[in-house]
């Protein structure tokens, strides 16, 4: 087989020629432009509705898209193997790309995901933000998209079978929303009793002999800090016990506390309301105070003589100035002149990239020490801002337990830009236009950033979207490919199996389909190479069956719609198994396929597998069902799920039916809409018409295309099963035949638009794929 760059006026056309021609579609850039797979020895000019890539059919991301394609190719013919090729994920010095916890995938999980068959839509976009180290160039663009194709490839070609195909819609993206900056207090300060986790009323830098140390203010009491130990070494302690010569009204409830500078160096002032008192570092108490503000502060603007949020010294290029927060809005005081020189100002005009949380209403500001000299830290309710003085900005911050702060900064810009809602239900908005605009029956959208993240690359198992960082961590960009197969088998249910994720070998309840995860290295099974356990582009069995190829039925050999305490499923059987489908889910349910026997009830020996045909009753034999094998036949009971008759010769029970239709059928349907009351026997070529009230046949042999309208080429005789929808697709009725088949709809009595199709494609869960095909 061959693969081939194709554009075509009629998609559709363009669709079915290749499919009669034994190829399929691999990957669509656009309406028009398309990666197909084709037979060696077919002609592509000789093709009558696609023709060799023109270049007037590529638009902004169709053509990045194809000369990724294209780089792709050639990177494939140099056989170039990607930098750390067959690492484990956990391998030292390298982290691996993560599934998001169980409890936040039943939180944030909005999206039904069913196997990974058929066509799927991916939503790829490549989110850039403001300056250098958060844009993409456009080097850096056809490189994602690059790795994207060769990951998403490897998941085309790994299982012919389950006829995989992707449709993308490439979105570069600029947004101009700073990095993520707010964190939880509690991750970045050690030690902190229970009551000193947030909410502070003051804070403030020790100096002289208290150099070194941080002082966090609450209610009456307060914590030291310790810059160098990076953990609290001392309280909570009463503020009065241990802060000397503090005037009474001045013993707690701070509003803010800053050092001096300059011709102050030595000092700390304490406000509260309209007052302060004047704390000397060296001989531990205050020296002064209390004062009203204004009668010891000069240039004081109207709304800045009392009442103060915070307040901090500056430090580096802003030594020698103080600030003073209140509201939204700060104002600057210059040691040297002893007077305010600037303001008031918003704080977010003067303090960059600060994130929403830490722009107005603080509660205290405390410049760093030791270490940590040259930062400043914006403290609100539980959460802290760090900022670099050096910078003049806030510093990017993502937590390692919380993804949604970092991520939802860019993505939820990108996402509004692109005309969607923010957060996860955004996500969803445009995991359902893709779906419909696509036409595909499933999708997900692919984040790629360069915007500081919790992990390097995380997705939500059975959930709407990967995020992808650009770096890749230590792994880098030419390891993206691996990366997103590996996250797009987690969207799709499969499991980690390297050691340090914590794997187990049993696997099942967290397994869509039920399967094992023998594969993983805590198991004491022998293990392969699998894209889920190493840096390598190979699939394990289990892994495979996780996806869903790895269970489900050989063939069709017949169906049926359940009944009765059975409606809203349909029975799918070859051989001596089934398995169930749920119409309201459309896919398999978990743990299929199943012997016959352990769910159908009474069947005699020789029916307990190899049915030729099974028909639901109609009329005064509704809740009734017939199987039927050879010459005989036993009936079903629906509503007390067994045999409760049977077997018996077709002849004896089946009235009027003509030579040729008493042994061996190929398939049996009861008539729905306006041919209810009816029953239909098919064989070869022809089929008879029961009716159900005078209990024999009215009408036939006919040949079936006499009577069946728009039945396609290659389905006009001899169907393994047909089937009548059930649930949302009541009134259609389903004709199956090797790999494909074909929807009837019974009110029009013809075959739908757009049919065959095949079964892979829109039935997950009904065929297995073995995982040596």
């Amino acid at each position: 087989m061959f693969k081939h760059v194709l554009s075509t006026k009629d998609p559709a056309a363009a669709m079915q020629e290749w499919e009669s021609l034994g190829g399929r579609e691999l990957h669509r850039f656009s309406e028009s432009v398309f990666v197909a797979e084709l037979p060696e020895g077919v002609e592509v000019a000789a093709l009558k509705y696609s023709q060799p890539l023109q270049p007037e059919a590529l638009d902004g991301a169709s053509s990045l898209a194809v000369d990724a394609w294209r780089a792709m190719e050639d990177k494939a013919r140099r056989k170039e193997m990607g930098p750390a090729e067959g690492l484990p994920w956990d391998a030292p010095g390298y982290q691996p790309p993560r599934k998001k916890d169980a409890e936040k995938e039943k939180a944030l999980k909005v999206i039904p995901r069913r196997a990974l068959t058929g066509p799927v839509g991916i939503g790829l976009v490549i989110v850039s933000g403001p300056g250098e180290g958060l844009d993409f160039s456009s080097e850096q663009r056809s490189k994602v998209v690059q790795e994207a194709l060769e990951g998403l490839n490897f998941l085309v070609g790994a299982e012919p079978r389950a006829r995989v195909s992707f449709s993308y819609d490439i979105r570069p993206v600029s947004v101009s929303a700073p990095p993520g900056s707010v964190m939880r207090i509690t991750d970045g300060w050690n030690g902190l009793p229970a009551d000193f986790t947030g909410g502070f009323n003051a804070a403030v830098c020790g100096r002289g002999p208290f150099a070194g140390k941080g002082y966090f203010f609450k209610g009456d009491s307060y914590i030291r800090y310790d810059w160098q130990s990076d953990r609290v070494d001392s309280g909570p302690r009463l503020i009065a016990d241990c802060w000397h010569g503090l005037p009474e009204g001045f013993t707690s409830d701070f509003d803010a506390v800053i050092n001096g500078d300059g011709p102050f160096a030595g000092k700390c002032y304490f406000f509260k309301g309209d007052s302060y008192v004047r704390y000397d570092w060296q001989s531990d108490r205050v020296d002064s105070g209390p004062r009203r503000i204004t009668d010891g502060w000069y240039g004081l603007p109207e709304g800045f003589t009392s009442d103060f949020d915070a307040a901090v010294c500056g430090q580096g290029p802003f030594a020698g100035k103080g600030y003073f927060f209140k509201g939204d809005s700060y104002i600057r005081y210059d040691w040297q002149s002893d007077r305010v020189d600037s303001g008031p100002r918003l704080i977010t005009d003067g303090w960059y990239d600060l994130p929403p949380g830490c722009t107005a209403s603080l509660e205290a500001v405390l410049e760093g020490d030791g270490p940590f000299a040259g930062k400043c830290y914006f403290f609100k309710g539980s959460a802290y801002a760090r900022y670099d003085w050096a910078r003049d900005r806030a510093d990017p911050y993502c937590s390692d337990r919380d993804y949604e702060p970092c991520e939802a900064t860019w993505r939820d810009a990108a996402l509004q830009q692109m005309g969607f809602d923010p957060g996860t239900t955004g996500v969803e908005q445009y995991v359902r236009q893709l779906t419909s605009r696509m036409n595909v029956p499933q999708a997900l959208v692919v984040f790629f950033t360069r915007y500081p993240l919790t992990h390097f690359g995380y997705a939500l198992r059975g959930g709407p979207s990967i995020v992808l960082h650009y770096d890749n961590d230590g792994w880098g960009p030419d390891n993206i490919n691996r990366t997103l197969a590996h996250e797009a088998c987690h969207i799709f249910w499969a499991l980690d199996e390297y050691a340090s994720s914590g794997c187990t070998c049993d696997g099942t309840p967290y397994s869509a389909f039920k399967v094992p995860n023998r594969n993983c290295e805590n198991c004491p099974d022998e293990h392969v190479d699998c894209i889920m356990n190493k840096n390598t582009l190979a699939l394990c069995a289990f892994t495979r069956g996780q996806l869903g190829w790895n269970y489900g039925l050989d063939r069709v050999g017949t169906a049926v719609c359940g009944e009765g305490p059975f409606n809203g499923k349909a029975y799918f059987f070859e051989g001596s198994s089934y398995v169930r489908y749920d119409w309201a889910s459309d896919q398999a349910d978990p743990g299929q396929p199943r012997p016959i026997t352990d769910g159908w009830h009474g069947l005699p020996e020789s029916f307990t597998g190899d049915f030729d045909a099974i028909l639901t009753g109609g009329g005064p034999f509704a809740g009734k069902c017939y199987f039927f094998k050879g010459d005989a036949y036993v009936r079903y009971d629906w509503a007390s799920d067994r045999v409760d008759s049977g077997p018996r010769r077709i002849t004896d029970g089946w009235h009027g039916l003509p030579e040729g239709f008493t042994e061996g059928l190929d398939a049996a349907v009861c008539g729905q809409g306006p041919f209810a009351g009816k029953g239909y026997f098919f064989k070869g070529d022809a089929y008879v018409r029961y009716d159900w009230r005078s209990d024999r046949v009215d009408s036939g042999p006919r040949i079936i295309t006499d009577g069946w309208h728009g039945l396609p080429p290659g389905f006009t005789e001899g169907f393994d099963a047909i089937l009548n929808g059930g649930g949302q697709f009541a009134g259609k009725c389903y004709f199956f035949k090797g790999d494909s088949y074909v929807r009837y709809d019974w009110q029009s009595d013809r075959v739908d638009p757009g049919y065959p199709r095949k079964i892979c494609d829109e039935w997950p869960g009904v065929l297995m794929w073995p995982a040596n095909s």
